[in-house]
């Protein structure tokens, strides 16, 4: 079975173009416990962004005992103490701007960051989603991260990772974590790019 993982403010099908390799199970990361979740030793675990750091979680609690994790646009690092003092405001700020803008208002300032340059807008949020979708924010906040990095040096053969070659926060990130990584020409939001990822993971054999 293929788990798939949707990133912040998507949606369950966003990974769809995942069942050319198979078997999927799509869930919706709004109300998903990632504590409970039980995988076998045929699994295969793919999320994307907030959806891929939930899928290291779950496969560093049942200690790899998976087939695969694949990562689109994650970070499987801990942030320095530096960086997550830095990161926990800007948390705090996204947080608030959820609680108190309207949909429509905050999504102009999430599309407008700059790790989206290269991506179409999300678009298909409602007031009321927006609220829960900033309890999800605080539950899976980067600044409370460990590090998966060691893990992933020690199971090379459980992990693949994908990042956007125009996504250059990301693909620093890859190039300067020690992992093997793919890139595809792409920013950050890679579901928007399917046909792309499933020729590299064809080509690449990584399924």
């Amino acid at each position: 079975m293929i788990h798939l993982f949707h990133g912040f403010l998507g949606k369950p099908d966003d990974l769809s173009f995942f069942s050319e390799f198979g078997t999927t199970q799509t869930y919706d990361m709004k109300s998903f416990d990632p504590e409970n979740f039980e995988a076998s030793a045929d699994d295969i675990l793919v999320g994307y962004s907030m959806g891929g750091r939930v899928a290291l979680r779950i496969a560093s609690r049942l200690n790899y005992k998976i087939k695969k994790v694949i990562l689109l646009s994650s970070n499987p690092n801990s942030l320095s103490e530096e960086q997550r003092q830095s990161r926990t405001l800007w948390e705090e700020e996204m947080k608030e701007l959820m609680l108190t803008k309207t949909a429509k208002d905050f999504l102009s300032i999430w599309n407008g960051l700059g790790i989206f340059k290269n991506d179409l807008p999300i678009t298909n949020i409602t007031n009321e989603d927006l609220k829960v979708w900033a309890s999800v924010f605080d539950r899976y906040r980067l600044s409370d991260q460990q590090d998966y990095l060691a893990d992933l040096k020690n199971h090379p053969e459980k992990f693949s990772w994908i990042v956007g070659s125009l996504d250059e926060k990301y693909l620093n990130i890859a190039k300067t974590s020690g992992l093997k990584f793919h890139t595809i020409k792409a920013g950050h939001r890679l579901f928007q790019k399917p046909q792309e990822i499933i020729e590299l993971i064809k080509e690449q054999k990584l399924l």
